[in-house]
């Protein structure tokens, strides 16, 4: 992976899943926020130059569970 990869995830993390777990947040106003969260992590993986090979190696090496 590359260095930024960790960097950027987690500030994608910081960002969006604190909206995720807001309780005074409704579903409909954070489905907008989700999808930003998931559109900005394919983008970081697709920079990366992540392949379907990749995934099954990290599978094999460690537990991941995805959501």
């Amino acid at each position: 992976m590359p260095p930024t990869f960790k960097q950027r995830s987690k500030d994608l993390f910081e960002k969006y899943y604190p909206i995720e777990i807001d309780p005074h947040i409704s579903v409909e106003e954070k489905i907008p926020f989700m999808i930003q969260w998931y559109d900005g992590a394919h983008k970081l993986m697709q920079d990366s130059n992540l392949y379907k090979e990749d995934f099954e190696l990290m599978i094999k090496e460690r537990h991941l569970e995805f959501r």
